[in-house]
């Protein structure tokens, strides 16, 4: 089986004035963990880590093929979480939110993986900016949030009324592995 691999380089791309700009930010963690014992009546894992440390996991229902996970299989898991936000000059859009969820499993017969995708995109209106602290003020459309630029150039290009769109990613795929002999 293929291994589930989820990447995101955080771009940073700026002209000196631009007319929006577009800022990406992303964080990727990646672990795994042997299987040392597996109960198929209690579906309980024992995992040792990397560091030495064993941990014990229950597998819910929702986790197919759960009869093909032996001790000596690794267990592998990719986290991602990016955060990407563009300014709108101007406003005019409604401020608002959207949110959606993706998830694969793996089919009958192969080993136990899988891959959940979950976006939120909201829509805010710059309400403060403050060039000291290099940050603005965005008010969406559940609560009042504080963004840092990180570019002076882009923070002067901003001014209130403004909007921004942002987009969260939190991605996290798991697949189990047979260590080959």
């Amino acid at each position: 089986m293929k291994r589930l691999v989820l990447a995101l380089a955080a771009v940073f791309m700026f002209q000196s004035v631009p007319a929006h700009a577009a800022i990406n930010t992303a964080n990727i963690i990646q672990v795994q963990a042997t299987v040392v014992s597996v109960d198929q009546k209690s579906r309980k894992i024992v995992l040792k880590t990397d560091s030495g440390e064993e941990v014990a996991v229950v597998a819910g229902d929702e986790v197919r093929n759960f009869a093909q996970i032996k001790k000596g299989d690794v267990l592998k898991v990719d986290y991602q979480e990016s955060l990407a936000w563009d300014i709108k000059k101007g406003g005019g859009s409604p401020v608002a939110m959207s949110e959606s969820t993706e998830v694969d499993e793996s089919q009958p017969g192969q080993k136990p993986a899988a891959r959940m995708v979950n976006q939120v995109t909201a829509t805010g209106t710059v309400i403060k900016v403050n060039s000291k602290a290099q940050a603005i003020t965005v008010k969406g459309p559940e609560r009042t949030i504080v963004l840092q630029v990180p570019k002076a150039d882009v923070l002067k290009s901003i001014k209130v009324g403004d909007q921004i769109q942002a987009s969260y990613t939190e991605a996290m795929a798991v697949s189990v592995e047979s260590v080959k002999k």
